[in-house]
Order: structure tokens, then sequence, then C-alpha cells
């Protein structure tokens, strides 16, 4: 329930962002993005990520089995990748919200953070803006990880970025 709860607050931003797009595309971006985008990322993303830890001995459908049979083992599981979901995330939301920061479609609109955000809003090639921040601070926290784990983070922020991407190209 509070997976769902989670969810349905990023409904806010995607209002705003089917306010710009016609009736049609609108309905359809709003019952199946919303609905989708729960159901994939709060429902199927922890265990598509335990199931891709299991890779490595070859039996990816333990982690089905393990939410049914063994859910503490799951969570123990789900713990240890904590860090690659959250480098995940961390790149596509802060994808999402350097999209609004940096102004990457050029609307005109008052800023709400103030004089900050206008100066960011103005700068050149806000895309490449975008992606270099967050590859910064993707770098950035994979170097704060142990150094066994930092090709990892770096590739689970890597999918954050090609996730992000793929949905601007859907869109």
């Amino acid at each position: 329930v509070l997976e769902i709860a989670m969810g349905v607050k990023s409904s806010v931003p995607m209002a705003g962002v089917a306010s710009r797009i016609d009736d049609r595309s609108r309905r359809v971006f709003l019952t199946f993005g919303i609905v989708l985008g729960v159901v994939f990322g709060r429902l199927l993303i922890p265990e598509l990520a335990v199931a891709a830890e299991h890779l490595s001995t070859g039996d990816v459908g333990r982690a089905l089995r393990e939410i049914v049979d063994e859910p503490d083992l799951f969570a123990a599981d789900l713990l240890a990748v904590r860090p690659l979901l959250a480098a995940f995330g961390a790149v596509f939301v802060w994808l999402v919200f350097a999209e609004y920061l940096f102004n990457t479609d050029r609307l005109t609109r008052r800023p709400w953070m103030g004089a900050p955000e206008a100066a960011l809003a103005r700068v050149k090639h806000p895309w490449a803006w975008s992606w270099a921040t967050a590859a910064a601070g993707a770098t950035t926290v994979a170097l704060l990880v142990a150094a066994d784990e930092r090709l990892q983070v770096l590739a689970w922020s890597a999918a954050g970025g090609a996730a992000y991407g793929l949905s601007k190209a859907v869109a």
C-alpha cells in the first residue's frame, strides 16, 4: 500500500506534463503512463533487481520463489541490491528534475525557486547540462561506495539514464 501511495504522489508532476498535450494523448498518458509507472516502478523493479543479482548463479526464477516461499531471504537480497536501485532511481529522477530546472523545453514560466532557477533555465545546451550533472552525480556516488560495487552502481546509473531516454523517446 505504501509503495502504491508513493507512486501516486508522482501523479502531480505527470498532471503538469499532461496539461501540455492534446486530450486524446492526455487520456492515454494518464491511464497507461501512471498505471504502468506505478505497477512497473513500484511492484516489478525490486523483483527484477533481485532476479538480476541471481543471474550469476543462473537461477533467475529464484527471486520469484523467494517472494512466495522465503520472504526473509528476498528481503535480504533486496537490501543487497538497494544501492543499485538507488543509483537507477537517482539518475532517472534527477533527469526528470533537471528537465524542469534547466528548462530544456524553453517554456515561458515563472521560476518558483527564484534567481538561481532563472539563471539555470537560461544556460546554453540545457540537455547537455542535464546529462552532465546526472553523470557527475552518478560518478560521485560510485566513488563513495565500496570498490567492488562501483562498476555495478555506474551500470545501474546508466540504466536509469537509458530508462529516462527511452521514456523521452516514447513521449
